[in-house]
């Protein structure tokens, strides 16, 4: 059965529910693959609604799992049944990222080749390169029509409005955060059901830039902006109470985006350099933006960019290789001050984070999947604007600018959300979607 991979103050909450809990969780899985193969464009909704669900863990002997990876498996096992049966898989166009993803699927599978530990490497793997593309894979099959696409975006609406009620509701309760440290009022910083403050904005700050797009697109209806609308404000709120500020990085980058395609990029260009100028003009603001630059996190982030470079120019192997999957946390404790820096699993930026995972070659595929999925998607919002294609890129964007001082895609989630975004972010995989010149 099921146990709750949750803070320790969530669980007084939870396990009176034990029960009804593991029977509601059974019930959406076997659930989800019933849908999924009726639908299989709800299975890709059902599937974004369940990304929370990997914080329920279990094991069947030797393998751990989740309920996400399980309700995962029942969708896309379903699903692709009926599109198979159905002769969809043989009608689809030529998936212009289908090498692009192929070869960072090859490159982060011969990096399990120098993995310090193989059986852990075996399971970030999984979750982190196999599954998330074989969703992408799976959706872009599924989702034929813009109807599709609204579900799959409402699905995450749902996701995305459960984590922020939980983090303000925990903002006036206390009750459930993470640290100790993070509880008295005037050092509040909410944690909703992940271990850290920045889990919340990691996870909101995505859904925030895509709920803008739709938010943008006048042909959407007028309840559902108004919709999107509250929702936003309710992530823009729990964000706010996390103060973290990786995320407000995540949505400049977002809201630029957004401006791009929407005012214009040389207005965008303009607001943008007036507002950094704004900024750096602003003596209080350099004052309290020197001051992040130099408390203990940003000088532990320096410290790890620094020992992650220099291991990875230490010898040709170790630049070509990376450390492999897994690999960071032995490098880590040749450079780690124990009295000042936690042990972590990731540099915290998201070149170095793909680097010494998935090495040099991985780094370059992702960089080729980021490259071709921004000229396809600029070129058809160029050609037709789309609420949700462009806040899909926004959030991509997002990822891209926070992952510059954190780690937005190397958790169960987070991958899978990024590869969600990556389908919508692309014309339909129909013939009146996208053509071979594309």
């Amino acid at each position: 059965m099921f146990i709750f991979d949750v803070p320790a103050g969530w669980l007084p909450l939870l396990n009176p529910l034990w029960w009804p809990i593991n029977v509601l969780l059974i019930g959406w899985i076997i659930a989800l693959g019933i849908i999924a193969y009726r639908k299989p464009a709800a299975g890709v909704a059902g599937i974004a609604c369940s990304l929370p669900l990997y914080l329920a863990r279990v094991r069947f002997g030797w393998l751990p799992t989740t309920a996400l990876e399980l309700a995962l498996i029942a969708a896309v096992a379903a699903g692709g049944f009926r599109l198979w049966r159905d002769g969809a898989l043989r009608s689809v166009p030529s998936d212009p990222l289908r090498w692009p993803a192929t070869a960072l699927l090859l490159a982060g599978t011969a990096a399990l080749a120098w993995s310090p530990d193989l059986r852990a490497a075996a399971g970030l793997w999984r979750a982190y390169l196999v599954e998330p593309i074989l969703v992408y894979a799976f959706a872009r099959r599924a989702l034929n029509t813009e109807t599709d696409r609204r579900w799959v975006v409402g699905a995450l609406l749902t996701s995305g409005l459960g984590v922020a009620l939980a983090a303000i509701w925990q903002w006036f309760s206390g009750i459930g955060i993470a640290e100790p440290m993070w509880v008295p009022w005037n050092a509040r910083r909410v944690t909703a059901w992940y271990t850290s403050p920045n889990a919340v904005g990691l996870y909101l700050g995505p859904m925030i830039a895509l709920f803008g797009g739709w938010m943008l697109d006048r042909r959407s209806f007028r309840r559902t902006r108004i919709a999107a609308a509250l929702i936003t404000a309710a992530g823009l709120a729990a964000i706010a109470a996390t103060k973290s500020a990786g995320t407000w990085l995540g949505i400049s980058a977002a809201a630029l985006t957004l401006g791009w395609f929407t005012v214009g990029r040389w207005r965008t260009a303009a607001i943008a350099g007036i507002a950094i100028a704004g900024i750096l003009l602003t003596p209080g603001v350099r004052i309290q933006i020197t001051a992040k630059i130099q408390n203990p996190s940003g000088q532990n982030r320096l410290s790890l960019w620094r020992g992650t470079v220099t291991y990875l120019t230490a010898t040709p192997a170790n630049f070509i290789r990376g450390a492999g999957i897994h690999g960071f946390p032995q490098i880590q404790e040749t450079f780690r001050d124990p009295r000042r820096q936690e042990p972590l699993i990731y540099p915290h930026n998201i070149f170095l984070n793909f680097w010494l995972e998935y090495g040099l070659a991985g780094l370059l595929a992702a960089g080729w999947v980021a490259v071709r999925l921004a000229r396809i998607t600029a070129r058809a919002l160029r050609q037709a604007p789309d609420g949700i294609r462009l806040g899909a890129l926004a959030a991509l964007a997002a990822i891209l600018a926070h992952g510059l001082v954190d780690v937005p895609y190397f958790k169960n989630d987070l991958a899978i959300l990024t590869w969600l975004m990556v389908t919508l972010a692309l014309p339909l995989a129909t013939p009146a979607g996208f053509t071979k010149k594309r």
